[in-house]
């Protein structure tokens, strides 16, 4: 059955850092006001258009030159595999995450533990 999400809280993100180092991080554990994400990013696919483009020009051009040159006269959308092939293989978290300003996060439960369901 479906449940909704309450968030705990939400507050704007003041910075964000992708996989700290060891000592990085137990001293954000220590500090005890410090949040990990869990990999999950919600946006409007304008924004991350936007936000890609401003931050990960190359990406995104492979990205629409691959489209662009797909001919194989498909009713389907399919990338050419050629071209995006060569497109960089960066993550969200490296490619946009460490460079946005102004995204929230929400903390909430969402019932979901490591126990088998």
């Amino acid at each position: 059955m479906w449940k909704p999400v309450t968030a705990i809280f939400s507050r704007e993100v003041d910075y964000f850092i992708e996989k700290p180092d060891h000592q990085t991080a137990e001293s954000f554990i220590e500090a005890g006001n410090y949040l990990w994400n869990s990999g999950m990013f919600l946006f409007k696919a304008s924004v991350f258009l936007e936000e890609i483009s401003k931050f990960a020009p190359d990406i995104i051009d492979c990205c629409a030159k691959s489209l662009i040159e797909n001919k194989d006269g498909s009713v389907f959308t399919r990338l050419n595999e050629e071209v995006f092939s060569q497109c960089p293989s960066d993550s969200i978290d490296y490619a946009v995450g460490l460079t946005v300003v102004g995204y929230w996060i929400l903390v909430g439960g969402l019932g979901i533990s490591a126990k088998r369901w």
